[in-house]
């Protein structure tokens, strides 16, 4: 985690702390400080990420668990593959992934009558 998350981190902390005493004792009153401490902490966590100073953007931006293409390219597409090649089509394709990603999990309904199908 960044320096300048420790607080957010501590509330992190304590709303954990609360849910498992929430599982053990599902009649207390700890629903109610729950509630409480995730709307601290989203007020919080957006006054924190509203005034980062340059640098604290930057650790923000390279930070190592912040998601990479793949991540994204695997929620939008479930059944991508990646496709790997020789090391020669690495000079002739800069790209360093080539896949073929299928948007269309259903039919499509038929535009103005055309009795259209994809695939």
């Amino acid at each position: 985690m960044l320096d300048f998350e420790d607080d957010l981190n501590e509330i992190r902390d304590r709303i954990e702390q609360l849910g498992r005493e929430a599982l053990e004792d599902p009649d207390s009153d700890v629903a109610r400080e729950l509630a409480v401490l995730r709307l601290e902490l989203e007020a919080r966590t957006a006054d924190v990420y509203s005034s980062l100073t340059p640098w604290q953007r930057v650790q923000v931006a390279r930070h190592t668990q912040r998601p990479h293409t793949l991540d994204y390219i695997e929620r939008l597409f479930p059944d991508f593959v990646e496709l790997h090649g020789s090391m020669n089509s690495v000079f002739e394709n800069p790209f360093p992934s080539e896949s073929i990603p299928s948007l269309v999990e259903t039919e499509a309904p038929p535009s103005r009558g055309a009795s259209c199908r994809l695939p």
